[in-house]
């Protein structure tokens, strides 16, 4: 008959927390090689995910904190495999592993000094950790963008602005005789989205009724015209933003999730353009950069296209 833990003694109880403790380590170990693994295939952007961020977070259930910690982790094995063992036998904490992470990236530090800080760390506290790094740190700690919600309708935005940024700021309250930043940055960014919304046919999305084509592509010689043009035409990016919705469009085969994202949306060609494929709204769709990323490796393989990839770090 199984004994309860309440049945146990105090030194059983002991060991089978360390037991436990060490468990743990071992899964999250174990958790950061199948994210390495998932990364390498983009096996999240297969299941209709625009940043392995985003999986660990919906798909696996993790707070946006402890995607953090993983997907910071995850990166630092990919280039010191051995950092894993110090993991799972608790010599570092996945906080502080995250950590020394995040200073590796923004430092730009060598894989041999990595190595260095990674023993100094060993058996370090977090708050020992942190005032290690900050020591070894020539860059400003990144500041973690946040929105903070203070009211129904106010919240609060954070964010680091550098010396650049501050005077283009300066500059734009004094061009705008505006003293409230706040109301700067509104004019400014609707410029911008303006712009934006512009490049990729987004502007017209509420204008465009559904079931009608934009005048010009009613006109067959200029619609022949444009199909061969890498210049995608504003009525075709227009009609392209009406059957999208300015999302993208991917949709994972096997279970149909379709991916949503809005943020860096690209053209792509159902038919490649390589391949002959036209600039038509047919032809084309809306896909996030994983998902356009994801076709191309697709239609021409890893090595073809070796020289545009670069894993995005947005915590992604």
């Amino acid at each position: 008959m199984q004994q309860t833990l309440s049945q146990i003694s105090n030194t059983e109880l002991h060991q089978k927390t360390l037991d436990a403790a060490q468990d743990e380590r071992r899964a999250t170990g174990w958790l950061i090689e199948c994210l390495q693994e998932n990364r390498h295939r983009r096996l999240y952007a297969e299941m209709g995910f625009s940043s392995l961020f985003l999986y660990v977070q919906n798909a696996l259930g993790y707070s946006e904190a402890q995607t953090y910690e993983r997907i910071r982790a995850c990166e630092l094995a990919s280039k010191i495999p051995e950092i894993k063992l110090k993991l799972e036998s608790g010599e570092i904490s996945l906080t502080v592993l995250a950590k020394l992470a995040s200073h590796v990236k923004r430092e730009g530090t060598s894989v041999e000094k990595t190595k260095e800080l990674a023993e100094v760390l060993t058996g370090c506290s977090v708050k020992k950790a942190e005032k290690i790094l900050v020591q070894e740190s020539t860059h400003l700690e990144w500041v973690q963008e946040k929105i903070t919600p203070k009211t129904p309708e106010v919240s609060e935005v954070r964010f680091a602005a550098d010396e650049a940024l501050q005077s283009l700021l300066k500059r734009a309250q004094e061009l705008c005789s505006e003293p409230m930043l706040a109301e700067v940055i509104r004019a400014g960014l609707k410029v911008l989205i303006a712009k934006k919304e512009k490049a990729l046919g987004l502007d017209d999305l509420t204008k465009t009724l559904p079931g009608t084509l934009p005048r010009a592509l009613n006109d067959k010689k200029k619609n022949e015209s444009i199909q061969r043009s890498r210049a995608i035409p504003m009525s075709v990016r227009r009609e392209v933003a009406r059957k999208s919705g300015g999302m993208c469009e991917y949709v994972d085969p096997e279970s149909g999730r379709r991916c949503g994202e809005q943020f860096g949306l690209q053209f792509e060609h159902v038919e490649p353009y390589a391949w002959g494929g036209p600039s038509t709204p047919e032809n084309l769709k809306h896909f996030c950069r994983a998902h356009n990323r994801l076709a191309a490796l697709k239609l021409f393989g890893n090595e073809a296209m070796q020289k545009w990839l670069e894993d995005s770090g947005r915590p992604g």
